[in-house]
């Protein structure tokens, strides 16, 4: 969903092995406060549609970054200035990246 919305440099991590946060992070760039809310709206409906509903959502008041929690698989949402600067991929940094 977030590529079908042309979300950027679309990362998907199994991270269960390195961290018991959840067993996968997607990241995904966004360009604009917009394309935030499409990339967000999209991924929402699509899980939603296989009846996987998130647990938390925050970041509503940013234009920068959006976090959807499901449980086992954490979504950020973020534009490239605020990806680069928090760098979660190294966060994880052992982590196994997910072709899709």
């Amino acid at each position: 969903a977030a590529d079908d919305k042309k979300g950027e440099d679309i990362l998907v991590l199994h991270v269960r092995p390195v961290s018991e946060v959840a067993d996968f992070l997607l990241l995904a760039s966004v360009t604009s406060p917009a394309h935030l809310r499409a990339v967000e709206e999209a991924v929402r409906l699509a899980l939603k549609d296989i009846g996987i509903l998130p647990s938390r959502r925050d970041g509503r008041a940013s234009e920068l970054w959006r976090v959807m929690d499901y449980g086992g698989l954490i979504v950020h949402l973020m534009h490239p200035e605020a990806r680069a600067f928090y760098q979660l991929d190294k966060l994880f940094h052992g982590a196994r990246k997910v072709s899709f």
